[in-house]
């Protein structure tokens, strides 16, 4: 971790930061600190809670249960088929038409934290862009073979014994299928061994994404449903609030 810290004189001498400053002035009293890794800065926090700035604390709070008795409200369960009463079949050039499309992001995650007048403000933003054009440029050079080996484990490892695909699926879905890739510019440049498995790896990812889509598609055309009083409908006993302890 390392940061750029500035002592100004202060207010008549007493080293304090001017409050409510706008503009370029602003940067001038804050403390600009980067954390290589999450963990640094969540330590360099944890030091900040433990001299007196406000930490947020969780607390659990029960449900208010107010279904009426008379005349009691209904709801509606989904029921999840049986493997055996369904079967996904993407051997069929067809079977994109009737996947949603799906979004894998490489987008780099940004946090700040900055102590205020009411104690520590926290954001949180992803920079990146969406790179699918440039990321489908280069499916080509990948070894669709590999490809297809890891999606045939994440089918052993789910013992998904009703689902069917074969290499052309996989080289159907990186070519054509409804998807989108955030990342960093420069994502898909090939300059050593390293960039290639990395490419391998998203591609793998974005083709599971895109069969396990197909696949939740023909399980719902197979679920069945009941009706189920409200109460046993899934509606948690209790939920979480997050405050700060000043």
């Amino acid at each position: 971790m390392f940061g750029r810290v500035v002592r100004f004189a202060g207010t008549n001498g007493n080293g304090k930061r001017l409050r409510d400053i706008k503009g370029d002035l602003a940067a001038l009293q804050t403390a600009f600190v980067f954390g290589l890794k999450s963990r640094y800065l969540q330590a360099f926090l944890e030091g900040l809670f433990e001299n007196g700035i406000g930490e947020k604390a969780r607390a659990v709070c029960d449900v208010q249960d107010w279904l009426p008795e008379t005349p009691a409200l209904i709801s509606i369960k989904a029921i999840s088929p049986q493997q055996s009463a369904f079967l996904v079949d993407l051997c069929d050039a067809d079977w994109l038409k009737s996947v949603n499309k799906i979004v894998v992001s490489y987008a780099a995650g940004v946090a700040t934290a900055r102590i205020g007048r009411d104690g520590l403000d926290e954001s949180a933003t992803r920079m990146g862009a969406d790179i699918t054009p440039e990321f489908k440029k280069i499916i080509p050079y990948l070894d669709m073979d590999s490809i297809y080996t890891d999606l045939m484990q994440w089918k052993a490892i789910g013992k998904r014994w009703n689902f069917r695909f074969d290499r052309r699926s996989v080289s159907t879905a990186l070519a054509n299928g409804p998807y989108e890739v955030w990342a960093l510019p420069g994502f898909c440049k090939i300059q050593s061994q390293q960039d290639i498995q990395r490419l391998q790896i998203a591609a793998s990812t974005v083709a599971r994404k895109l069969f396990e889509s197909a696949y939740r598609k023909v399980e719902a055309k197979h679920s069945s449903y009941e009706i189920v009083g409200a109460a046993d409908s899934g509606i948690p006993s209790q939920y979480f609030k997050e405050g700060t302890n000043a």
